[in-house]
């Protein structure tokens, strides 16, 4: 026989079970919360729940049956709690399995948008690659020259209609003639077009490209600073008497004599193909002399500069026709002069005049404490060069870059929008470099691996650029700020090899 003692314990014990069982994880046990609070209460869940019998009557048999009850009506309700909790759990593992299934859609998402980004980037350089295009071919309709041969076509079919028999007897007459001469007249070879194939092979007038890396060579130090100011002629802007320009490339920042007499607003300008190529390195390198700043990074705002210069040219060209009617016309406003503009030549004077503005406002602080000043940049191209050249024409610059696999290993992944995105940017910013290097005699290209173990020549470019000391290069060298060394992956490194060989072989990595 069990007494009600005994049934008030077991009853208690199992609700202490079923009540730890449906706890979360972590929260204090039953009896550790009634061991802290001196009121024990016994909670249930708030569902309709069965009421307990009444107390029973007098006598042994009738107190048995009451017990038995209790049993029993405790025995229902912990499997009632004992669904509840497993129905709870099953709640809680579907939600679970929700908040993943919405956290793998938001990163898919994530995902799409980051290719959409890398698209919509690569859309927008084609769009200013197509602008460019459009520039020069509406600058090739709008010169003389092809006016002068549209006329030439008309005279033509005028004097010979296709078809004609007169066409016909020129046609033989024209063959009669070339089986008459003994000779064939020699054609001039075309100007080649500089490659990476070609970048190894000595120019005419400069050393070969692995002599650039070294650029600290007698003949750089021996060629004068007005080699780099080429006359209009030379660079096909004038005619053989003055009689203005016969072609023009709207990208292009043509140097002139005049640039050279102008007063030096930097000296010293640092620029790498990429980010974590070296050039906070050298950087510091020239600050270590306490008469240089070097100031960093400005964001690519020269960049800007440059894209103005492109539109201002496409609207230059595109209107020049509106233009020249317009004056020829004396001014007669009866005509279509919506998109009419300046010649291309004030574009070019106004964008340069703004640029150089803007350099010496902006690098004006300290300017009176140092002698020899500049700034350093990342990612600029062929047209910020330029540009750079035609504002600074006595600057020395110094370009610098780094082996792509130990660039792509110390880079951080999301300051690219993508693996393609970096490695069209080093290819296209090396070529320039590359290119520019070897036509301009104060632009001396640097390796990151050859400043690294002090190479000679290259410590005689920096001190001779930048007037540093050798104790200085290696008080520099001796403190290592801000590095960073990731992973690369066999596909990364495979992928890199096959798209940067041609750079990689001219600059000594292959």
């Amino acid at each position: 026989m069990i007494d009600s003692q005994s049934v008030r314990t077991m009853v208690q014990e199992a609700l202490h079970a079923v009540e730890d069982r449906c706890a979360p994880d972590g929260s204090p046990s039953v009896q550790e919360r009634e061991a802290a609070s001196p009121v024990t209460l016994l909670r249930f869940p708030a569902e309709p729940r069965t009421v307990a019998p009444a107390a029973p009557p007098d006598g042994q048999a009738a107190a048995d049956d009451h017990e038995r009850i209790m049993v029993q009506f405790v025995l229902e309700r912990m499997r009632t709690m004992s669904r509840d909790s497993l129905l709870l759990r099953s709640q809680f593992r579907m939600k679970i399995e929700e908040c993943n299934r919405r956290c793998a859609q938001w990163t898919e998402k994530q995902k799409e948008n980051q290719v959409l980004r890398g698209e919509n980037q690569t859309l927008q350089e084609e769009v200013v690659s197509l602008r460019s295009s459009a520039v020069q071919l509406a600058a090739i309709l709008n010169s003389r020259g092809y006016r002068f041969l549209q006329r030439l076509s008309t005279i033509r079919l005028w004097l010979i209609p296709r078809g004609s028999l007169r066409e016909r007897l020129a046609a033989c007459a024209f063959r009669t003639l070339r089986r008459l001469v003994h000779r064939p007249v020699g054609i001039p070879a075309a100007v080649p077009v500089p490659t990476f194939q070609a970048i190894s092979e000595p120019a005419p007038s400069r050393a070969p490209a692995t002599a650039a890396l070294h650029a600290g060579d007698a003949g750089h130090a021996s060629e004068p600073a007005t080699q780099a100011a080429l006359s209009h002629e030379e660079l096909g802007l004038e005619g053989a008497n003055g009689e203005g320009p016969l072609c023009y490339t709207p990208l292009s920042w043509q140097r002139t004599p005049g640039d050279a007499a102008r007063a030096p607003l930097l000296h010293l300008v640092l620029l790498a193909p990429v980010h974590r190529s070296g050039s906070t390195l050298l950087q510091r390198i020239c600050n270590a002399r306490k008469e240089t700043i070097i100031w960093g990074e400005h964001g690519g705002l020269l960049a800007h500069f440059a894209n103005i210069f492109a539109t201002a040219a496409y609207f230059s060209t595109v209107g020049g026709k509106e233009r020249e009617d317009y004056f020829h016309a004396g001014e007669n406003p009866n005509r279509w002069i919506a998109n009419m503009c300046p010649e291309i030549d004030y574009v070019r004077a106004a964008v340069v005049e703004s640029a150089v503005a803007f350099l010496t406002a902006f690098y004006g602080q300290y300017r009176e404490d140092h002698d020899l000043f500049g700034f350093k940049e990342v990612l600029y191209g062929r047209e910020e060069l330029e540009l750079i050249r035609r504002c600074c024409p006595a600057a020395e610059i110094l370009l610098l870059v780094r082996n792509p696999l130990d660039t792509w290993r110390s880079t951080p992944r999301d300051w690219y929008l993508s693996f393609d995105e970096w490695i069209g940017k080093w290819v296209k910013n090396v070529g320039a470099f590359l290119d520019f290097t070897r036509s301009d005699a104060r632009c001396r290209l640097l390796r990151y691996e050859d400043l690294i173990r002090q190479d000679p020549k290259t410590l005689a470019v920096l001190a001779e650029a930048a007037k540093v000391r050798r104790e200085e290069i290696e008080s520099v060298l001796a403190h290592k700020i801000g590095s960073s060394r990731g992973s690369i992956t066999e596909s990364e490194r495979s992928s890199i090899l096959e798209r940067c060989r041609q750079p990689m072989e001219a600059l000594g990595y292959l």
